[in-house]
């Protein structure tokens, strides 16, 4: 008979918290591998949820975020579900590993070290690794030995066999199975990573897509990928993908790749802009990224205009 008030009260408490859940249905972001949707946070604002381990909450269903799922208001989510079959990871859906290819002399040196020291462009974002054919102090870097590129007709370089070396460091370092998405951005492009975020808004890591920057192809200045699709890239891009290699430019010969690998190309037409070196012509503040501003004194010119 002294358990009965007990149990009642139990009941009563349990019903109570289940009212509550009711009244929180928040949106979920997307979580990449290892990760599910957590919970309400504070103010139980539904719209700030966050991604945990397997059993702190949320659930995956068919490879991506279930949504709407309901929070307590002390932040815990009624539900938990496995993990899906990705890489474990430890960012969360929106954070990006970025990273880039550079000289160690000219422009590009000097650009890649002023953004290093003013942790702008790649050294903004999450996660982010160099790439270069030596020493680039005092920037750390993996170093891939001489890339001598030879000049192609476009006015640009024969440059594919050097970005695959890169790719290939990549993939070894794994530094990209962190991050929700990997962007690849060339030093002479003045772009902003929180903007990007918002680009991404909506979309899924999990799903197999390449983010595009023009209609039809996809420019090198910066180039954006899921989680989903460098996880497929890093196991079958080699075997898929060996056709014109030592004839092509990087950004042409991904944007094939992708295309055989089965990828999504998903177009943003504000995610890139060609400025001709302009300043002037940085000032909208959604355009994610400007290009090509090859020496520094330009560069930051370019940047400060988009901030204003």
């Amino acid at each position: 008979a002294a358990t009965a008030p007990a149990a009642a009260q139990a009941a009563e408490a349990d019903a109570a918290e289940a009212d509550a859940a009711e009244e929180w249905r928040p949106t979920g972001p997307q979580c990449p591998g290892g990760l599910v949707p957590a919970g309400c946070l504070e103010d139980n604002n539904p719209d700030a949820d966050c991604c945990a381990g397997t059993g702190h909450g949320g659930c995956i269903e068919g490879g991506r975020a279930t949504v709407g799922r309901m929070c307590h208001p002390n932040g815990a989510v009624t539900t938990c579900c496995p993990k899906p079959d990705l890489p474990d990871q430890e960012g969360g859906s929106g954070t990006l590993f970025c990273w880039c290819v550079s000289m160690t002399h000219g422009g590009e040196a000097e650009l890649t070290r002023d953004h290093f020291n003013k942790k702008q462009s790649i050294f903004a974002c999450e996660g982010w690794s160099v790439y270069a054919d030596g020493s680039l102090d005092p920037v750390p870097v993996t170093q891939l030995g001489g890339f001598n590129s030879k000049w192609a007709p476009w006015g640009s370089y024969y440059n594919t066999a050097v970005f695959l070396r890169a790719w290939d460091a990549l993939f070894k370092e794994g530094k990209w199975k962190l991050h929700g998405w990997t962007v690849k951005v060339d030093p002479d492009t003045v772009w902003f990573p929180n903007r990007l975020k918002w680009h991404l808004k909506g979309t899924h890591s999990l799903d197999k897509f390449l983010l595009r920057n023009t209609g039809k192809l996809m420019l090198g200045p910066i180039e954006v990928f899921s989680v989903a699709l460098v996880k497929d890239m890093s196991e079958r891009m080699r075997e898929v993908c060996i056709w014109a290699i030592d004839v092509s430019g990087e950004d042409g010969w991904i944007n094939d790749c992708v295309g055989h690998l089965g990828a999504t190309k998903k177009y943003d037409g504000q995610l890139l802009q060609t400025t001709n070196s302009q300043p002037g012509m940085c000032g909208n503040k959604w355009i994610v990224a400007f290009h090509a501003f090859k020496n520094v004194g330009p560069y930051a010119a370019c940047y400060a205009t988009s901030e204003r």
